[in-house]
């Protein structure tokens, strides 16, 4: 009978070569490291939950804490990654999961769930976060970008010269962020400013840019396309991502919506406190 046990950190090389093997070989084996070594938190209370059968390795679920101030208090957040069972042990699956959820004051979040995880978390009272990730070309809103008034902005990627224009809530989550692969940049117009995380990501062999934070939305989408292609570039990504629930509606211009239902439990927390930061999505 497989054994459900919490990862340890002597368990990581095993676990990274498992998952880029049989679940994502687009994700190096190094960069799978990250589910054992993200920065923003020294005491981990796990690093997720593997499945054994007399010793072998054939489950995988990763767990990604973090304490984030949220509704007036500090929320301790976990995002659930990289679920992951050979097919002779499916039916176990579910070990997996009912072992990382049993603190039920924590807010979880499944940022890249199946159909058939949708409907297991919906079972289990999880709510719907979004519903579509939106991904848009560059150049799919050319005027708008040679208007007086973007012109006006100043787009700031040089993360040495942001850190310092940051208010204090924004440099912990730079901070937390500086060592993993994310990208930062700051537009300021006039006394307002939008700091902006996004990350670099490949799926299925596709590069892309996604988005994983805003602080101001409205300034952003003011001048979406002379940020979206400074990201772009930066990146060398032919299409910028983004959750709708970060966005809070559709981009400017043409885009294309793709259906990845996101979801979240929470003893308190709505969805408009919830964004993807300190999760999967600036790791892998």
């Amino acid at each position: 009978m497989p054994e459900v046990l919490p990862a340890t950190i002597d368990d990581k090389a095993e676990v990274c070569e498992f998952l880029h093997r049989h679940m994502a070989p687009d994700v190096s084996v190094a960069r799978f490291g990250n589910l054992f070594d993200y920065p923003w938190l020294a005491d981990k209370p796990d690093h997720g939950f593997i499945l054994r059968e007399a010793g072998r390795l054939v489950g995988y679920i990763g767990t990604i804490y973090a304490d984030r101030p949220a509704g007036g208090r500090m929320e301790r957040f976990c995002n659930l990654s990289s679920w992951f069972v050979l097919p002779d042990f499916r039916n176990h699956s579910l070990k997996l999961l009912m072992a990382c959820q049993k603190n039920r004051d924590l807010t979880y979040t499944n940022l890249s769930a199946r159909p058939v995880v949708q409907k297991i978390h919906e079972a289990l009272r999880y709510r719907r976060l979004g519903r579509y990730k939106l991904f848009t070309p560059p150049l799919a809103q050319v005027w708008p970008a040679l208007s007086r008034r973007v012109r006006g902005a100043a787009f700031i990627t040089d993360p040495s010269r942001i850190r310092d224009l940051l208010p204090e809530s924004h440099r912990t989550i730079f901070d937390h962020h500086l060592p993993t692969e994310c990208r930062h940049m700051l537009i300021e117009e006039g006394s307002r400013s939008c700091y902006v995380v996004w990350n670099r990501r490949v799926k299925k062999m596709v590069p892309f840019s996604e988005i994983l934070y805003l602080s101001d939305r409205e300034l952003f989408r003011r001048h979406w396309e002379s940020a979206k292609l400074r990201m772009l570039w930066r990146d060398r990504t032919p299409s910028l991502a983004v959750d709708e629930h970060v966005l809070g509606g559709n981009p400017p211009g043409m885009f294309l919506r793709y259906e990845r239902i996101t979801m979240f439990k929470s003893p308190r927390l709505e969805p408009a406190q919830i964004d993807n930061l300190y999760t999967e999505l600036a790791l892998l």
